[in-house]
């Protein structure tokens, strides 16, 4: 899954993607503290799972979520936030896949993957092949 990471704090970044090195089935196409760069990036290369903060400058995480969810209906879209109540949000405005809490624990982030990969294989069409005679 060709993935981003969207966050302007470099800790959380740095975090996450050490805990993506070596994973099966994650591709990390880029790391994002500006949004409008991840949207940008996202414009031009498909995105199939975003990991966003939801409090950045500029542009918010629930905006971006919409404008990747405008791009590809089936993105895989993850929240990191310290701020619980905005769960609410992004389940209503973006039909965010899930939500994790920051400061997050390994077991954390070894569950949102676990999540995200059954998700993916769950949204993936199956081929149905049909002979005729």
């Amino acid at each position: 899954m060709k993935t981003i990471i969207v966050d302007d704090e470099i800790w959380a970044i740095e975090q996450l993607k050490n805990s993506f090195n070596g994973k099966p089935g994650i591709e990390l196409e880029g790391c994002f503290r500006d949004p409008l760069q991840a949207l940008s990036h996202a414009e031009n290369h498909t995105v199939d799972f975003a990991l966003l903060d939801v409090k950045m400058n500029g542009m918010d995480g629930i905006e971006l979520g919409r404008r990747l969810r405008r791009l590809y209906p089936t993105v895989i879209i993850v929240y990191v936030s310290s701020y619980p109540e905005y769960f609410s949000d992004a389940y209503r405005d973006v039909r965010a896949d899930y939500y994790m809490l920051k400061p997050y624990r390994e077991e954390d982030i070894t569950d949102v993957l676990e999540r995200v990969m059954l998700l993916s294989k769950r949204q993936k069409k199956r081929a149905q092949i049909r002979t005729f005679g």
